[in-house]
């Protein structure tokens, strides 16, 4: 069993410890997950790729990483609405980057990266004794390190589905939020010295794909009777409204990929702040050993599982935030190591596919 634990890990186990046997322990996966749920793995993909431009005018460049997942599955298929259902989420990512690009475009300017996606490994300690575990290490990769005016921080990327907004709850939940704390451990661990974290938060658009309305040979729009014949007005010309309780209706057609990007790019130029937010909070030394007891106490619950070789099921998890991957199985009967892999699933040898598995190493500073 691999002994390395990270914070995903360990918010697994939080959430159910019975998935967190299914997912760490023997590795079973679901085979992919929705398009939905990568698209702040694409965006974050772009924002490192953005780190690394020399000036924002080469944003095609952060643009393209970003979309070449999506590109690749667009040339894989030639079905009309899955093409469809890709372009969208593919403009989502693109809206998202550009606006983000022109939001920080001033303060990024003042701002040295020195690390991005730095990964790191090291003991875990009982902050009683001060004695290390003999089994297990905590991994991670931290988003990245940087510098400005002189001061050195830690920085965490999250795409969200919630209000960021200054009042909202939101920002209260991360002050206590013990990842930070202990990627603030880990960058003084490989050799940095920051005096503080930022969050660094997107929010992913609430607006959909909209039908616009179909157009003839003449850029008319196409208005129908309840029988779809063409409704002409008297003078001979095609109606251009629809009226509800005629039973008249305009015919529409999805919207274009482009003409979606379009609409969100400008919607996040009139309000920025409702999908950008920047927030620096200061790191104290109980908030440091507050993280350092949970991290050790999460690690004794695990380390007790694999002992007794039992994982208690958390039931107010499985519809909690959408149905869990492993819900199926878990109510058809379960599942023991060996058994036949589960359509949908497989056996992954790498269950922190996400950490780099070289050896720890710092950044410069």
């Amino acid at each position: 069993m691999d002994t390395r634990l990270s914070y995903s890990q360990i918010q697994c186990a939080k959430d159910c410890l019975r998935k967190h046997w299914f997912s760490y322990v023997i590795g079973l996966r679901p085979k992919a997950a929705p398009l939905a749920w990568q698209i702040g793995s694409w965006i974050h993909a772009g924002i490192e790729a953005l780190a690394a431009l020399m000036t924002r005018d080469e944003i095609g460049l952060a643009l393209d990483a970003a979309t070449e997942p999506l590109d690749a599955e667009l040339d894989a298929t030639s079905d009309a609405d899955v093409r469809l259902v890709i372009g969208y989420q593919r403009a989502v990512v693109r809206a998202m980057l550009r606006g983000y690009a022109w939001r920080w475009a001033a303060m990024d300017r003042d701002m040295t990266i020195n690390a991005v996606e730095q990964p790191f490994a090291m003991l875990i300690i009982n902050p009683d004794s001060g004695r290390a575990s003999t089994k297990w290490t905590l991994c991670g990769k931290i988003d990245a390190l940087a510098t400005m005016a002189g001061n050195q921080s830690v920085w965490e990327r999250k795409t969200v589905s919630e209000d960021i907004s200054p009042e909202s709850d939101y920002w209260a939940r991360l002050r206590i939020d013990s990842q930070i704390s202990l990627y603030f451990l880990a960058a003084q661990h490989i050799g940095y010295s920051p005096s503080s974290i930022w969050y660094d938060v997107l929010r992913k658009p609430l607006m959909r794909p909209a039908n616009i309305p179909q157009l003839d040979a003449d850029g008319l729009k196409i208005a129908v009777d309840a029988y779809g014949i063409r409704v002409l007005l008297a003078n001979g010309k095609p109606r251009q409204s629809a009226d509800k309780e005629k039973g008249i209706a305009l015919l529409t057609v999805p919207e274009t990929p482009d003409t979606y990007e379009d609409r969100l790019v400008a919607d996040i130029g009139e309000r920025p702040d409702h999908y950008f937010a920047r927030r620096e909070f200061a790191r104290v030394e109980d908030d440091v050993l507050e993280a350092q007891f949970e991290l050790w106490q999460s690690m004794q619950l695990i380390n007790d599982c694999v002992n007794y070789g039992r994982w208690p099921r958390n039931t107010r998890s499985c519809l909690n935030r959408g149905k869990c991957s492993y819900f199926g199985i878990c109510t058809c009967g379960g599942y023991r190591d060996g058994d036949p892999v589960p359509d949908g699933f497989e056996i992954v040898s790498n269950t922190h596919q996400e950490v780099e598995t070289e050896n720890e190493t710092g950044g410069s500073q």
